[in-house]
């Protein structure tokens, strides 16, 4: 099963459906734990803890956080993959490590090849299976007198329980276990493995290929484009190296990075994007591009990042305030950091928005900022020629 998901995770990586491989990437699985599980429950009882220190004068400096609610489905997803890895680790072990997790399946195979190894000493061992019960990898075989070196991680927890020091760590070769042989008309592993290879192959060409299934899972059909975060290149090389770790996610200060369920197709599930409704791009931030791990956002100097621009705003009269009700507002223009949006006076005697659309960056704090339902603007993605 191992070696199967492994295959299918490097078939995938070469495919550019990232998607797959973030849904056991174990770096992005504890990301989505931390951030879309447990980050709820940890603000909400710091805001708790800040709520009772103001109440005694404590310490002046500390202050609440915003509540960031995460969708419910990436809650849900989050706390799936929690209750199921608690459950194997507390039952099984390491069963998740060996079993499932490619980066696991890896290391696991290097270390075959490992210098020094665990052996029993079979003219010192009983037999008593103290080393076995305690090995949390499930890579003993006492019966056989066998290590799997690809599961051991040298915790070195036989070798303290083991009553008669028969487990020792040496260059010594380990005894190979005899071949297991199936009754009936079965298939051999090797078998197995080639048949799982092939039908894995064919599946990601045949996706990779396709003109129909690739756009709908990947969300690049019609609708509209997400905006991308600055420092990344384009939405093809974002939807293939995000891992949907979310450390973009967590370190963005106003929240307009939020996990996508199906807005982009539904191998990019997990992935961030950009939701202006939530938030604005803050102009003095970079954090997205210096937390990320993957490359789908680049590292950006600040100053750089602040002139990056990834879309532009649109501006719709017949939703705006001031046509529609009379209300004189400006919110739009009184947020704009770069002073992209003025209001002009219209034949009418009334100030309306105007975009300068060479100032723009497309940050979204004027989408953000409108108080018309829907926003009277909004960022729309750059022209190719941009």
């Amino acid at each position: 099963m191992r070696y199967s998901i492994l295959m299918l995770t490097g078939l995938a990586f070469l495919a550019g459906l990232s998607g797959f491989v973030g849904l056991v990437d174990p770096y992005s699985i504890f990301g989505r734990i931390v951030h879309d599980g447990l980050g709820l429950p940890v603000a909400y009882g710091w805001n708790a803890l800040v709520g009772v220190n103001e109440s005694h004068g404590w310490i002046p400096v500390l202050s609440k956080t915003d509540i960031l609610w995460p969708p419910l489905a990436a809650m849900a997803l989050a706390g799936v993959y929690f209750v199921v890895l608690t459950v194997l680790a507390w039952r099984y072990g390491r069963a998740y490590c060996h079993t499932v997790c490619p980066v696991g399946t890896l290391l696991g195979t290097l270390s075959r090849f490992s210098l020094f190894r665990p052996v029993i000493d079979g003219s010192r061992c009983i037999h008593c299976g103290a080393c076995e019960k305690t090995c949390r990898s499930s890579c003993i075989d006492v019966a056989h007198g066998f290590v799997d070196t690809s599961r051991c991680v040298d915790c070195f927890d036989c070798v303290a329980v083991c009553p008669k020091g028969a487990l020792t760590f040496s260059r010594t070769l380990p005894v190979k276990l005899p071949e297991k042989t199936l009754s009936g008309e079965g298939i051999s592993r090797r078998e197995m493995l080639l048949t799982t290879a092939v039908a894995a192959g064919t599946i990601a060409a045949g996706l990779a290929r396709s003109q129909t299934v690739v756009p709908a899972l990947m969300g690049t059909g019609k609708g509209k484009k997400k905006i991308l975060p600055p420092g990344a290149v384009s939405a093809d090389a974002f939807a293939q190296r995000c891992t949907a770790c979310h450390l973009c996610v967590s370190r963005c200060p106003s929240g307009v990075l939020v996990p996508a369920v199906l807005e982009n197709g539904a191998l990019q599930m997990g992935q961030p994007y950009m939701d202006f409704s939530k938030g604005y791009c803050v102009y003095n931030c970079n954090f997205c591009s210096q937390a990320c791990p993957a490359g789908a956002i680049r590292p950006l100097e600040l100053a750089v990042k602040e002139k990056t621009k990834i879309g532009i705003a649109r501006y719709a009269q017949f939703h705006c305030l001031i046509a529609r009700d009379g209300i004189v507002c400006g919110n739009c223009a009184r947020h704009c950091p770069v002073q992209a949006i003025t209001l002009v006076e219209n034949e009418d005697g009334r100030s309306y928005p105007h975009v300068d659309g060479a100032r723009c960056i497309g940050c979204g704090s004027c989408e953000y900022h409108c108080p018309a339902k829907p926003a009277a603007i909004s960022v729309s993605t750059l022209p190719k020629s941009s």
